[in-house]
């Protein structure tokens, strides 16, 4: 396959990007990033999803009960304290919360907006970085990535992590770049809020990674100076701003500072035994390659640049190089991996395929022309494939069979990668970027309309939440199987979930039934999903056991009144 035809028409393409930023067309084109924020970001909240489990339930659950119970300061789950986690994504998930009512829109809104501001600060970043243009494709290329966008509908702290170092990131930058002192001071005390808001978030890790990214760029670039300096302002301010908190959670639970600093963070990191501790030293390998696509397909255009320039300094590209490299090594070192982990990095990838995008768009050529042919046709493969994959996925692990009219969506998709090539070989790379993010677009509404709400069902236990809800009780204990309770606590009705204790819910292995089963005290309701009933009655002999349904689970109330109980 040759290369597009424009890639040899740099004057026009110059001319088509020069347009685009003045008058009409940049009008277009700020319209045009509003309806994308807004499929991406708002779309969402219109469709009726349930809260997915494991962690956004639980995640709600925790916020749902600081504002029930007033209790803002240590979060709490089923009234034991949850101190994994900071508060700061707790704090604004109650806020949601306590302004809109206790329902998913509420809940999930946090999320929603982090991962917009998300999408802003990556955009700011590149603009500092590499100019306005970079900074407008950066925003909507880390929007339509895989991974920040999948993390973004259901969120965590790890979405909100991603703003504070962003903006940290731009202000060391700035203060890397200053002349005079009290700016470099200034811009160190700024980078030190977000640093502080990242430690109330996700505890070291925004501060590691930042230290990391700016101390490689100081030993690869030894000239300046100042962002020392700005360092040491911004890690004291942030420790000024954190402190109070965790300060206050070790008074009211004792041991907490070793437990969260020492097992959840030094230990985790380096010891296998910890949670999460068993994952191979290439976990961070396919996530980083799905979870960026289809943009991370330009990443080795920008490479291949940057060693050809390789004698020429420049620290813009450096320090993206060094946050990439230094954050994905980093994360893959530790002994504790988790997908979501990885997340800071991606800003990363998205700068540095926006950098590629802007050559293209501004001079028609990147990086050789058989790399950038490679490129184009990874991408469009991406567009054609991702959908049948999903499909596939699906079906093989939630048992969920999607309807016709999805796998005929998926030939579409398919179809539209075709025309991508063909926009990109009549009109240029600036009509086939618009066509490209618009069906990136058009994937991503049908996903969470068609495949998302059955996909949540499966993994949320709403369902079990509205069994007992229309029974108007609960029993002495529920045990769910294999499954979590997040969302079960959520979806109760406030009259039931008044009277909740810690023992009430319990997620339970099949491994463990057995060992149990034998202890268990009266009156308790096992509830199994229908795709792992399978797997139960491999355990269990129902035969004769009483059974309720409610859709998508099964009931068992123990004892069994006839001859039952382990196989």
């Amino acid at each position: 396959m040759s290369a597009p035809p424009s890639a040899a028409q740099p004057i026009a393409a110059a001319a088509l990007w020069r347009e685009a930023s003045t008058g009409a067309s940049a009008r277009l084109v700020v319209l045009g990033l509003v309806a994308l924020a807004a499929l991406f970001y708002v779309f969402p909240l219109a469709v009726d999803i349930p809260l997915i489990d494991p962690d956004e339930g639980l995640h709600a659950a925790i916020a749902q009960e600081m504002v029930e119970r007033g209790h803002y300061f240590v979060p709490t789950f089923l009234g034991e304290p949850f101190l994994d986690k900071p508060i700061l994504f707790f704090w604004s998930q109650a806020l949601s919360l306590k302004l809109f009512g206790m329902n998913d829109t509420a809940a999930r809104l946090p999320g929603l907006l982090f991962g917009l501001f998300g999408a802003i600060s990556t955009g700011l970043v590149a603009r500092a970085l590499l100019g306005r243009s970079a900074g407008v494709l950066a925003g909507c290329l880390y929007a339509t990535m895989l991974m920040p966008l999948g993390q973004s509908q259901a969120a965590g702290p790890d979405v909100a992590l991603i703003s504070w170092i962003n903006l940290a990131v731009l202000f060391l930058w700035r203060a890397d770049r200053a002349t005079a002192r009290s700016t470099v001071l200034r811009a160190g005390a700024v980078a030190g809020v977000f640093l502080g808001l990242a430690l109330l978030t996700k505890g070291l890790v925004g501060i590691a990674l930042v230290c990391l990214m700016f101390g490689g760029l100081r030993v690869l670039r030894r000239p300046s100076t100042h962002v020392i300096s700005a360092l040491v302002v911004a890690g004291v301010v942030a420790i000024a701003l954190a402190l109070p908190w965790y300060l206050g959670v070790e008074r009211i639970r004792p041991g907490y500072l070793k437990y969260y600093f020492i097992d959840r963070h030094l230990l985790a990191y380096l010891s296998a035994g910890q949670r999460h501790g068993d994952s191979p030293w290439w976990y961070y390998v396919p996530i980083l390659l799905g979870g960026g696509l289809p943009w991370l397909v330009y990443v080795p255009i920008a490479a291949f640049e940057r060693w050809r320039d390789r004698r020429i300094p420049h620290r813009e590209l450096d320090l993206l190089w060094i946050w990439l490299a230094a954050g994905f090594l980093f994360f893959s070192a530790g002994s504790s991996k988790l997908p979501t982990y990885l997340l800071p990095i991606f800003p990363a990838v998205a700068i540095l395929a926006a950098g590629v995008w802007r050559d293209l768009l501004t001079t028609g050529r990147a990086g050789s022309g058989r790399l950038l042919t490679a490129a184009i046709v990874a991408h469009l493969a991406v567009v054609a494939l991702l959908t049948p994959i999903a499909l596939v996925v699906i079906r093989t692990r939630y048992g969920i069979e999607p309807p016709w009219h999805i796998w005929l969506f998926a030939g579409l998709a398919a179809f539209g990668a075709a025309a991508i090539w063909r926009v990109w070989s009549d009109r240029g790379p600036r009509a086939a970027f618009a066509v490209s993010l618009g069906l990136s677009a058009a994937i991503f509404v049908i996903a969470v309309a068609l495949l998302l709400p059955p996909v949540a069902d499966a993994t949320s236990a709403e369902q079990v939440a509205a069994h007992f809800n229309r029974l108007g009780s609960l029993p002495a204990q529920v045990w769910i199987v294999e499954d979590r309770v997040g969302s079960v606590v959520f979806y109760l009705d406030a009259r039931l979930r008044s009277r909740l204790t810690s023992s009430t819910f319990r997620s339970i292995s099949l491994a463990s039934i057995e060992g149990e089963i034998n202890h268990a005290a009266p009156d308790v309701v096992l509830a199994v999903r229908d795709r792992r009933l399978d797997g139960f009655e491999r355990v269990m002999d129902l035969h004769g056991a009483p059974i309720e349904r409610r859709r998508g689970f099964h009931f068992f109330t123990l004892p069994f009144e006839s001859p039952a109980g382990v196989r």
